[in-house]
């Protein structure tokens, strides 16, 4: 019997209960703390004269006193731009795995969504199940189950009171394309997110390129964004491995943004998860998100977007 078997074995429903009171608690929510990572980046990577002062006055943690005053870290705009750049792409893969997971734990109503949630810690159980879910977003179930599990609505086409037929199309868009969002750049931004995570092993600064016919206008040009350029190793079309650079542009702005709509749904999908498993019935505040204004937070930073925000060349021939 293998391992997981075994634990199995040991399970003991009737503590269930008490396992999703103790984990669907009311203010502890993830969005919560992403919420207070994003005001964290956003205070560290501006220059304004109060954070300036605050940070010559004195701030801390506990014990543990911040002593270097305002001047101790560079705080040119560069240097605060390429930090928010980095920062920024850490919080959004951390924001959108946690709604992943969240997401699959909780779809089918498993009498316990905490145990899900650390069974998807098994080697390659996450990766699947991501794949899997990506693959069927566009059948109409798995759409009804986005509904019922963001929205605490039991079908797709049952528009909220109040609302009209557009509108609810384009929540229930809205909420599609966000899943499909973190989905995709999980699995396209897996070695800018695990270079980042493990020892920063990214290269920061302002890369830039063009295309194009000398004398004509570049049928390609990155804009004046941070770039973060890492090291992967990737396929030829002849399927050998082969090192490879590989340079994402990141508007730090527009991922924050991003890591915001991330965290109302994660509230959303929290709060009617505590209903459920905790509370019981009863009224709750959903905010649906729009496809309107996620596809303003995505508009594309390489013109034309033929090779959506990055850029791949080899590292070795």
């Amino acid at each position: 019997m293998t391992r997981q078997g075994l634990e199995e074995q040991g399970l003991a429903p009737e503590q269930f209960p008490d396992l999703n009171r103790e984990f669907f608690t009311e203010d502890r929510g993830p969005h919560v703390l992403l919420r207070h990572r994003m005001r964290g980046v956003m205070l560290a990577a501006t220059n304004h004269e109060t954070v300036r002062q605050a940070l010559n006055e004195g701030v801390g943690v506990g014990t543990l006193q911040w002593a270097g005053g305002a001047d101790a870290l560079p705080a040119e705009d560069e240097d605060l731009a390429q930090f928010a750049a980095l920062e920024a792409t850490i919080l959004f893969h951390h924001a959108a795995e946690a709604l992943l997971r969240l997401l699959i734990a909780l779809e089918g109503k498993p009498p316990c969504p905490w145990l899900e949630i650390t069974r998807m810690r098994q080697p390659g159980v996450f990766p699947k199940a991501v794949k899997d879910l990506r693959r069927r977003l566009s059948d109409e179930a798995t759409k009804d189950m986005l509904v019922e599990v963001f929205y605490g609505r039991a079908n797709q086409h049952d528009a909220a009171p109040g609302y009209d037929a557009e509108t609810w199309d384009d929540q229930v868009t809205g909420i599609t394309d966000l899943v499909f969002e973190c989905a995709q750049r999980l699995s396209a931004e897996s070695a800018l997110y695990n270079s980042a995570k493990h020892g920063l092993s990214t290269v920061q600064g302002r890369a830039a390129m063009s295309f194009g016919s000398p004398g004509e206008p570049p049928a390609l040009k990155t804009t004046d964004t941070p770039s973060i350029t890492v090291l992967e190793i990737a396929k030829r079309g002849d399927g050998r491995p082969q090192w490879q650079q590989t340079t994402h542009w990141i508007a730090a702005d527009r991922t924050l943004a991003l890591v915001h709509l991330i965290s109302v749904q994660i509230e959303n999908l929290w709060t009617l998860a505590r209903r459920r498993y905790v509370e019981g019935d009863g009224q709750v505040h959903i905010t649906p998100i729009s496809a309107t204004v996620l596809d303003q937070v995505l508009a594309a930073d390489v013109e034309p977007d033929e090779h959506g925000s990055e850029f791949r060349s080899p590292a070795c021939q």
